[in-house]
């Protein structure tokens, strides 16, 4: 039996209207399931160690994605689209979800990211839009081996600080296998510091 501390819902509304909306939920395996539609009248139900993915789409605007672990789900959420001007649309991605170079030298953390949003800085607590959400930390993987969260926001790796989730792929890359590295975070409203032996892209 599940707890209701241990399960969130989300209730998903959308700007315009009648927006199509797909939810799916990662564990931390970094599997998915597709959850029902909020457009339809379901209510995703995500547990601890999960992170709920909502796409919202409508003919004439922008595709919108976002993800939310289970300790920042909100109980209601309002995403509004923006036109598109009728050039073709990038696929969605998550900055900082690139794949890692699979060769016998790329470092390897385990982690995906997602940018840092105005909205995620704010409910965070960060004073500016700066550093890597962490999405997923995978099973086994030298980040969970760290104690690094799903919802931490990597702020600086290997001395260096991490102003945007999309340079952190390169600079995992280029680690030496191996290597310790200090690994700054940010979590319930404070700085954190570790430290991470870096694996090797074999391993994951």
């Amino acid at each position: 039996e599940v707890k209701s501390s241990e399960m969130k819902f989300i209730v998903v509304s959308t700007e315009p209207t009648g927006a199509m909306v797909e939810t799916s939920i990662l564990n931390s395996e970094n599997t998915s399931a597709r959850g029902p539609s909020p457009a339809k009248g379901g209510f995703p139900r995500i547990k601890q160690n999960q992170v709920c993915v909502i796409k919202v789409s409508h003919p004439g605007y922008l595709t919108e994605e976002r993800f939310f672990p289970f300790e920042s789900l909100p109980e209601k959420l309002l995403i509004t689209l923006r036109k598109s001007d009728g050039s073709p649309q990038n696929p969605v991605t998550n900055s900082g979800n690139a794949s890692v170079p699979t060769n016998s030298t790329g470092g390897y953390l385990g982690v995906i990211l997602q940018k840092i949003t105005q909205d995620l800085a704010e409910a965070s607590g960060l004073d500016k839009v700066k550093g890597a959400f962490v999405i997923i930390a995978q099973k086994n993987s030298p980040a969970e081996q760290a104690g690094i969260k799903p919802g931490d926001i990597i702020l600086a790796f290997d001395g260096e600080n991490i102003n945007e989730a999309f340079a952190m792929p390169p600079i995992i890359a280029k680690t030496p296998i191996g290597k310790t590295v200090d690994v700054v975070i940010f979590r319930n409203g404070k700085e954190q510091t570790g430290k991470v032996k870096i694996g090797k892209v074999d391993d994951k």
